[in-house]
């Protein structure tokens, strides 16, 4: 697969909340071990922060068998972080993932504690 550039509107919110809701999909990987990614200097794609190597997205959305990740997450670890192996496998470098709001608030204005541990 060829590799194409990305471009993200400065201007367009949701291009940014697109961004924003993307998951690396390396993210049991050590911290230490991921480079930052961030906006390039042209605004027409993304590097790494420090290396400034080209970072192409190439990705997919997470669901398993229709079912949204905070409803079997603390219950079923193992096949969530098996999905996350699998998708690496796969060549992913991003996942976006999809929360629902009223899992993890109360009200618009206050967290739900217990969804939060």
């Amino acid at each position: 697969m060829k590799n194409t550039e990305c471009h993200v509107s400065k201007t367009n919110p949701f291009a940014w909340m697109t961004v924003a809701l993307v998951l690396p999909a390396t993210a049991w990987t050590s911290p230490a071990a991921m480079e930052r990614i961030v906006v390039a200097p042209d605004g027409k794609g993304f590097t790494t922060a420090q290396s400034r190597q080209r970072f192409v997205p190439w990705g997919m959305n997470y669901g398993n068998a229709g079912r949204l990740m905070e409803d079997f997450w603390d219950k079923e670890w193992p096949a969530l972080a098996g999905d996350f192996r699998e998708l690496k496998e796969l060549g992913a470098n991003v996942v976006r993932v999809h929360l629902q709001f009223g899992k993890f608030m109360a009200a618009p204005d206050q967290a739900n504690p217990g969804a939060l541990k």
